[in-house]
């Protein structure tokens, strides 16, 4: 499919996959941090429960599309990939291939440094994939149209054994608040202005951070602290051209399975406590706060709304539960439902993004609003990401607590949920605190 704005490589296709059960340790980070190195495209999926890990390397197949359509797009072209490929599988968990999908946050192709190589929407098919789930692991090998490049295949697999982990990080040189807080703030508050007069109910507001370090930031350093810190979060990295987008975001946006879909709403932030006893007080403070809760309610209120007519017998948890990560705590509800038919997690985050959770409500008016408050590029922060199978089943979240990495600079962003109780210099706290995962990860204040 082709015009200005929509370009799916190769039309009609023919896809072979070769699936296979791997035996021993198989190490997924470690294969997309050697694929980078050699300057081939790689991606990097980890569940948040760690039950699924996703090394990506190399594309036999690819597309990309912008404008408000990109959605509809990218679950057409997968059809159409579908419609032509055959599996041929010795492994009784995984019979279909894995694509990694990511979108940016707006419709619109993300413009200059960091995101000038990143699409507003990319599908990309790995000429070959390592999946770990549980304590099992498999290998996937692409071919379309029979075009098989035997010196690829060797090369990458050759790569997954490779060891590059450097034991100190780089040190930081230069840090620049993208805007300054003094200006974030007065734009919190032009923003909560706007919320007391009737026209929104809320807005998320998000900022962002430049790190310049002496040496290259390394990603496969990124990803394992990444993985063995931020329990509960979905661990990523996707290239775009030289650069990464990597992070650890809490939000699942949507998983589809069977026709069976699961979602959550994550909204309402407290810190974490220095003791144990004062942990339970900041969890006991959000659970009851009535400014965090209505933030909260926003966003399962807009999830309900925007799935409408595509899920069946949607059943939503009683009142929000407290969810604990490392330096946060979150108020969260989970939703659940059966998907029309022929329907896919492509076509779910079509009707979820953006979210209340990372745009606001009423969807318009909020990005009315941060297109006017917020000046810079957001790219594929807070935009869906994550992998589908042929058959449309698979897992999206949130490019959340999130940084872009392009050898020795780094961007990083965070964001804030604004509504009529909010307080500018409280958001400006909380988004110091979303700051701090990938502040770790990236070595800072180690």
């Amino acid at each position: 499919m082709t015009s200005p704005a929509l370009h799916f490589d190769g039309g009609e296709t023919s896809l072979v996959a070769y699936v296979r059960e791997l035996h021993g340790p198989v190490d997924p980070i470690g294969l997309v941090a050697a694929a980078r190195r050699r300057g081939a495209p790689a991606c990097y999926w980890e569940s948040a429960d760690r039950g699924l890990a996703i090394g990506a390397v190399g594309t036999a197949w690819t597309g990309t599309a912008s404008g408000p359509e990109r959605f509809r797009a990218a679950a057409t072209a997968l059809a159409s990939l579908r419609a032509g490929a055959k599996v041929e599988a010795d492994c009784d968990w995984l019979r279909s291939p894995l694509l990694l999908a990511g979108f940016a946050f707006a419709d619109r192709n993300p413009a200059g440094a960091p995101w000038r190589d990143f699409a507003a929407a990319h599908l990309m098919l790995p000429a070959l994939c390592v999946v770990r789930r549980g304590e099992r692991a498999a290998l996937v090998r692409n071919v379309v149209r029979g075009a098989e490049n035997s010196a690829e295949w060797g090369d990458l697999a050759d790569a997954a054994g490779e060891s590059h982990l450097p034991r100190v990080p780089p040190r930081i040189v230069s840090r620049e608040a993208m805007p300054s807080p003094e200006v974030w703030m007065s734009a919190v508050g032009e923003t909560i202005a706007a919320i007391r007069a009737g026209e929104l109910d809320k807005v998320v507001l998000a900022r962002a951070c430049r790190l310049q370090a002496e040496a290259p930031f390394d990603l496969e350093a990124i990803l394992r602290r990444l993985s063995e810190r931020e329990n509960g979060c979905a661990i990523f990295s996707f290239a775009g051209g030289s650069a990464d987008f990597v992070g650890a975001t809490p939000e699942t946006l949507a998983s589809l399975h069977g026709g069976e879909l699961k979602t959550v709403a994550l909204a309402g932030t407290a810190p974490r406590g220095a003791t144990a006893e004062h942990d339970l007080r900041l969890r006991a403070a959000l659970a009851t706060s009535e400014k965090e809760r209505r933030e909260h309610e926003l966003v399962v209120r807009g999830i309900r709304g925007d799935l409408g007519s595509l899920v069946h017998s949607l059943e939503v948890d009683g009142p929000p539960q407290v969810v604990a990560l490392r330096r946060l705590h979150h108020l969260r509800t989970s939703l659940r439902g059966r998907v029309a038919p022929h329907r896919g997690i492509l076509d779910i985050a079509a009707a979820l993004h953006p979210s209340p959770a990372v745009g606001g409500y009423p969807k318009d008016g909020a990005a009315t609003e941060i297109e006017r408050r917020e000046h810079f590029e957001r790219g594929w922060y807070a935009g869906p990401l994550g992998w589908t199978d042929l058959d449309g089943s698979g897992e999206l979240a949130v490019g959340l607590r999130s940084a872009v990495v392009h050898g020795r600079d780094a961007w990083l962003y965070a964001g804030a949920g604004i509504v009529r109780d909010s307080d500018p210099r409280a958001e400006l706290l909380e988004t110091e605190l979303k700051l701090r995962p990938m502040l770790a990860a990236l070595g800072v204040g180690e």
